[in-house]
């Protein structure tokens, strides 16, 4: 199933998906060991939840895995990763006797995301990858994602900002020299009392 790649890097959720030409559109990627399905409506997509434990034995858990297997909040779990990456956190945890940083977790998570993409779902290293980027993020974000690239073998790589990102995704022609404003409706279900 090759094609083009694009991740959507995500605090919670990562999406993995590979452009189909013959739909003219993305598809979310399965990753049967770390991703599951959310349902909206009659829609199901497949995300990664953006997780990655390093367990005393030397094993290293992703996604769903760490859901699995009830690590969420193990000592050893790395979780809102991309928060803590974009505000430059020099927070880290002690992993087996070495401290690692959110930055090492998150390359370790994405990177291994990458490479499978382009191991088992035969995406070539010359293929153009597209990753999703926050609006507030700086230089330093940029690098970092520069970094888990190289990491991963990706030899060429797109950075998309997000509200871009999601207007391409609905299908928006976007134009040099043109202002566009792109509302988020945010789902969010409060329990009453």
């Amino acid at each position: 199933m090759a094609g083009r790649l694009a991740i959507d890097f995500g605090t919670s959720n990562t999406v993995l998906a590979l452009w189909d030409e013959s739909m003219k559109e993305g598809v979310p990627i399965h990753t049967p060991l770390w991703s599951r399905p959310v349902v909206r409506g009659e829609e199901s997509i497949w995300v990664v939840p953006s997780l990655i434990n390093y367990t005393t034995l030397g094993d290293v858990w992703i996604g769903q895995q760490v859901r699995d297997k009830n690590l969420h909040d193990s000592p050893g779990t790395f979780r809102w990763l991309k928060h803590y990456i974009r505000m430059r956190s020099p927070i880290g945890v002690n992993v087996n006797g070495c401290p690692k940083t959110y930055q090492e977790a998150g390359k370790d998570f994405l990177s291994t995301l990458i490479e499978f993409t382009m191991e088992e779902l035969g995406v070539g290293r010359d293929e153009e990858v597209a990753f999703t980027v926050p609006v507030e993020a700086f230089e330093h974000y940029e690098c970092w994602l520069t970094e888990v690239a190289e990491k991963a073998g990706v030899s060429r790589f797109r950075l998309i900002d997000e509200p871009s990102a999601a207007a391409l995704g609905y299908g928006i022609s976007l134009q040099p020299n043109n202002v566009y404003m792109v509302f988020i409706y945010v789902y969010s279900r409060t329990a009453l009392a």
